[in-house]
């Protein structure tokens, strides 16, 4: 655990032009977390805060403030970068999670990196990473408040943002008494907490119905009933038109009854499959994806696989079962 907010702050009062980057398929506490250290920069006089992500940016995130400021995938790809006394990279535990926004080190003086995942391996000029919090967002408040640096109402709403969606909207295992707390501070500056709950937790795109009836269709379980499986390939993605964040599927693969572990397969590319591991209580997939060379929380993880179908789910199969009986001795 590095966590030294004194020389954070010195470091960001000591520069003017700043670059933010996150992972890409870029959730809550990843957007959340970018644009609040945006608003607290330009808040303090900064000439540039730029947050780039290397993707797709879910519509959902609408009601934050700049939301059309942020530069996507589509930006990189017609621009060139420009220069920045610093860059930030959050909610990034390896290099590889932030895709292209990696060449921005070639135009950055420095680089902090600021996360709370188990294994940070992303190097920087200063490295902040503390795993007990829920989400950078709970960082960045104690940082706030540490610094006595002042949360308006914006900030408030990227980093309520931020821990909501970490947590599942403070139902999931890693939700602690500080997130609460910092939550009800965050909700008396007057952030519009129902327009944040209803886009993140109760709204989802009706395209996606198709999918998600095929998925229902075609759910399978495993190991007793305990693995629960939801298997998209690449024909019905493309078909159907899934992208994005399915945040539903994950929902149904690991909320069913008698489930303790969830798995969402998706075949995004021929042959390259995006797997989401959600689990209930001390079972640690994050030790599952770091087999597979991801990595995420506890409850929460990830990674990508190339190869055939079969040979993919029978290898996540054992080491997920594997998870499952190291929680039970």
């Amino acid at each position: 655990m590095r966590t030294d907010f004194k020389d954070m702050y010195a470091l960001l009062k000591a520069v003017d032009t700043v670059a933010i980057v996150g992972h890409i398929r870029p959730d809550g506490d990843s957007i959340g977390s970018a644009m609040a250290i945006r608003y607290a920069l330009l808040q303090k006089g900064k000439s540039a805060a730029d947050v780039f992500f290397d993707d797709s940016i879910p519509e959902n995130f609408f009601y934050l403030p700049d939301f059309e400021q942020i530069k996507n995938k589509h930006y990189i790809d017609k621009n060139k970068w420009r220069d920045y006394d610093l860059l930030i990279i959050v909610d990034s535990s390896t290099e590889d999670r932030i895709g292209r926004c990696t060449e921005l080190r070639n135009h950055a003086k420095k680089v902090l990196v600021i996360d709370h995942h188990q294994n940070t391996t992303i190097e920087g000029d200063m490295v902040v990473v503390n795993p007990n919090h829920v989400a950078i967002g709970a960082m960045l408040y104690e940082f706030f408040i540490e610094t006595t640096l002042e949360i308006t109402k914006d900030i408030a709403t990227a980093l309520y943002t931020s821990m909501a969606t970490d947590t599942g909207c403070f139902v999931q295992a890693n939700t602690t008494s500080y997130a609460h707390r910092a939550a009800a501070v965050l909700i008396d500056k007057g952030i519009d907490i129902e327009t944040i709950n209803y886009n993140n937790f109760r709204l989802y795109d009706r395209n996606t119905i198709p999918g998600l009836a095929y998925a229902l269709r075609n759910m399978k379980f495993f190991s007793n009933g305990t693995v629960g499986l939801i298997s998209l390939p690449y024909k019905i993605i493309k078909k159907l038109n899934l992208l994005g964040e399915l945040n539903q599927f994950k929902t149904f693969a690991s909320e069913a009854s008698g489930v303790r572990v969830g798995i969402i397969i998706s075949e995004r590319k021929k042959g390259t499959f995006t797997v989401s591991l959600r689990s209930h209580g001390n079972v640690n997939v994050a030790k599952v994806a770091e087999h597979f060379g991801g990595g995420g929380h506890k409850n929460a993880s990830g990674f990508t696989l190339k190869g055939k179908y079969k040979k993919v789910l029978k290898d996540i199969l054992n080491q997920v079962e594997k998870s499952l009986i190291m929680t039970e001795s």
